[in-house]
């Protein structure tokens, strides 16, 4: 009984992806929704820029600090950031490849915090 809930189990798993890939070949989107949609993304970007919190902006927003951490990461993608970090090690200006490579710097900024925490918990 045991093999055939192990083939069943293993049956199933493959007609899922299998169904899930060709939702995306059609373009479809799986998973759940973005709490925080383009529109408000928009306003949040500017209110960032100027300096605002995250948490207040979650609570302004009705989204948790994670959605709005989490859209951050998303804005840099991973090639950027390592062509920026490149580019620092390189002791090119700062400012200059921010600006090169149109970085958004709120999510520059929670980039470099989330690698000096990484680096900090492997140092430990």
């Amino acid at each position: 009984m045991g093999a055939i809930a192990e083939f069943e189990r293993h049956a199933s798993h493959e007609r899922t992806v299998a169904g899930m890939a060709t939702a995306r070949a059609q373009g479809k989107k799986i998973g759940r929704p973005a709490s925080i949609d383009t529109e408000a993304w928009s306003a949040i970007k500017e209110l960032l820029a100027d300096g605002a919190a995250i948490p207040t902006l979650a609570a302004i927003r009705g989204v948790s600090p994670q959605a709005i951490y989490y859209r951050l990461a998303q804005e840099l993608p991973q090639g950027t950031y390592q062509v920026f970090k490149r580019d620092l090690e390189a002791r090119m200006d700062r400012a200059a490849t921010i600006a090169r490579l149109g970085i958004f710097q709120p999510a520059l900024d929670y980039r470099e915090q989330r690698d000096r925490q990484v680096a900090r918990r492997s140092a430990a």
